[in-house]
Protein backbone atom coordinates (compact mmCIF):
# COMPACT_ATOMS: atom_id res chain seq x y z
CA UNK A 1 0.00 0.00 0.00
CA UNK A 2 0.73 3.67 -0.34
CA UNK A 3 1.34 3.94 3.51
CA UNK A 4 3.71 1.14 3.82
CA UNK A 5 5.75 2.35 0.95
CA UNK A 6 5.77 5.97 2.34
CA UNK A 7 6.91 4.86 5.62
CA UNK A 8 9.66 2.53 4.18
CA UNK A 9 10.69 5.89 2.43
CA UNK A 10 10.81 7.91 5.82
CA UNK A 11 12.65 4.70 7.28
CA UNK A 12 15.33 4.49 4.68
CA UNK A 13 15.77 8.47 4.65
CA UNK A 14 16.49 8.79 8.33
CA UNK A 15 18.78 5.46 8.74
CA UNK A 16 21.57 7.42 7.56
CA UNK A 17 21.19 9.98 10.18
CA UNK A 18 20.71 8.08 12.87
CA UNK A 19 24.03 6.67 12.03
CA UNK A 20 25.83 9.70 11.64
CA UNK A 21 24.26 10.49 15.42
CA UNK A 22 25.78 7.34 16.60
CA UNK A 23 29.02 7.70 15.03
CA UNK A 24 29.57 11.01 16.43
CA UNK A 25 27.95 9.94 19.89
CA UNK A 26 30.74 7.09 19.67
CA UNK A 27 33.57 9.13 19.21
CA UNK A 28 32.72 12.23 22.00
CA UNK A 29 32.51 8.90 23.85
CA UNK A 30 35.99 7.85 23.11
CA UNK A 31 37.69 11.15 23.31
CA UNK A 32 36.39 11.63 26.36
CA UNK A 33 37.46 7.69 27.54
CA UNK A 34 40.75 8.78 26.06
CA UNK A 35 41.02 11.67 28.23
CA UNK A 36 40.11 10.75 30.97
CA UNK A 37 42.80 7.79 31.09
CA UNK A 38 45.37 9.76 30.03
Amino acid sequence: TVAVLNNHFTLASMTPIILLVFAACEAALGLSLLVMVS
